[in-house]
């Protein structure tokens, strides 16, 4: 070393001399970097020796033994060299768990590129949810829902490694074969819902209590309805079930999601006009919609259409107000990403029998909508909006055709997160546009996009032409 320091030379190790040897006797940070470039530059023995000079590396810098200061050492080649065998050499063993914790322990303390990070949290989540599989029915159910939560609380757009389906299905059905009890299995869909993941025997479990449903709080009552309004299921005895939710369904406490709650209750068919009528109050709803959230605009609009297109016969009360469609309208009108347009003109002729963004007089944006004549023919349909940026109406292009079909590309959050299931909220949204007496023709992004290249146009055209023999 002292050798280097005075002439510059880079010190070679004898030819008997280990690397590993050399790890364990430096003492400054140094040595470890200058050393590196005299070992092997096999894949494997950058495997090897990667993991314990970076560990070396880092316990030196630590303790202070380095004659180089951090960011010397992150600008040092040698340095760049070793994070590079990590980001794309560096084979984790996923059974290592000791290994995979040093390196989540160094990761964490230098700066090393996202992907390897989340490939280290990955790996290690693999290690935990296969342990938690194993382990499952010998674990209390405090422990379980405790960790369920934590895993549950993450945003899986961002960490989707925390989103583990066998080990949710096992979570799942340990509150069936253990016999949880009514009020657990509720802690339980509640966290389910968050992620909208189906499953028909807990749901099944918990309608087995239905006789109980008076008993529990409100939050239950909420709980339960969004639970099987996700999964768009009728259990056997959902009479029994439905008479008990109706009962108690009169949930008036300001702090809950009280629009998405009655579209809930409603894709159950479970009717309660006083409960609508006191939300739908000009005076209260204007208090509501005064936090403008926008999500609020969308499920309002939905929930007018609802009551005025399947319900208007029943539904006595008031109305949202015109100004919040309106609103809805420009906030949808604002989405640009149509993935079926091209596919849509070229399986039916030309962009000139294809209407786009088609508003009708209740607040629906459709994505697209074909006209067919009364041979089932596309027919050049397609309408100019009548001012600079307005929409097509969905009542100006009906007079040019016989028959009109909608095509929507729903995202991914309309389905159970685990099954390709349109959830109970956006099959009553479809009812909706059917009751104008337009069939309607839903396609699943993940139906889509593992769909061949080749059988995507055949796919539109067989999907569309069942969608004009439909009785609407």
């Amino acid at each position: 070393l002292a050798e280097y320091c005075t002439s510059g030379k880079e010190l070679q190790p004898a030819e008997n001399s280990s690397y590993f040897g050399l790890l364990k006797s430096a003492t400054d940070a140094k040595e470890v970097l200058e050393f590196l470039p005299s070992i092997s530059r096999t894949k494997q023995d950058r495997h090897l020796y990667t993991l314990p000079a970076l560990k070396t590396l880092f316990e030196l810098q630590k303790s202070g033994k380095s004659t180089l200061r951090s960011d010397q050492i992150v600008r040092h080649p040698r340095f760049a060299e070793l994070c590079e065998n990590i980001q794309i050499g560096y084979k984790l063993d996923h059974d290592n768990v000791q290994q995979l914790v040093e390196l989540l322990e160094f990761v964490s303390q230098h700066k090393v590129n996202d992907r390897t990070v989340m490939n280290i949290y990955g790996k290690l989540l693999q290690n935990v949810f296969a342990a938690l599989e194993r382990d499952l029915d010998h674990l209390p159910f405090k422990m379980l829902d405790y960790v369920l939560k934590k895993v549950l609380d993450k945003n899986l757009e961002h960490y989707p490694m925390f989103y583990h389906e066998p080990f949710l299905k096992r979570c799942a059905q340990y509150a069936v074969d253990n016999d949880i009890g009514l009020l657990n299995a509720l802690y339980m869909l509640k966290k389910m819902n968050k992620i909208s993941f189906l499953h028909i025997p807990l749901l099944d479990y918990i309608a087995s209590h239905g006789s109980k449903l008076s008993l529990i709080p409100t939050s239950g009552i909420i709980t339960i309805v969004a639970g099987f309004s996700n999964a768009n299921y009728i259990p056997s005895n959902w009479d029994t079930v439905k008479e008990e939710i109706l009962r108690n369904s009169s949930i008036k406490n300001p702090s809950i999601p009280w629009i998405r709650y009655n579209l809930e209750l409603l894709s159950l068919d479970i009717f309660n006009a006083k409960l609508l009528t006191h939300w739908l109050d000009p005076q209260l709803l204007e208090a509501s919609m005064s936090r403008n959230v926008l999500m609020d605009y969308l499920q309002l609009t939905e929930l007018g259409q609802t009551l005025r297109l399947l319900y208007s016969e029943r539904y006595q009360g008031p109305y949202p107000a015109k100004h919040y469609q309106e609103k809805s309208v420009t906030l949808m009108l604002q989405n640009n990403d149509h993935p079926l347009l091209k596919p849509l003109e070229y399986a039916f002729g030309g962009e000139e029998y294809i209407n786009t963004q088609v508003v009708t007089d209740y607040g629906h944006v459709l994505d697209h909508v074909i006209v067919f004549d009364a041979d089932g023919k596309a027919v050049k349909a397609r309408v100019a909006a009548p001012e600079t940026g307005s929409a097509v109406r969905l009542e100006d292009i009906r007079q040019l055709g016989s028959k009109s079909v909608a095509v929507l590309y729903l995202p991914k959050s309309c389905y159970a997160i685990n099954v390709n299931r349109l959830r109970g909220r956006f099959v009553l949204h479809i009812k909706t546009i059917q009751a104008l007496g337009v069939p309607t023709v839903t396609i699943s992004p993940l139906i889509w996009s593992n769909l061949p290249e080749n059988e995507r146009i055949p796919f539109l055209q067989r999907e569309i032409t069942q969608a004009l023999r439909q009785q609407v």
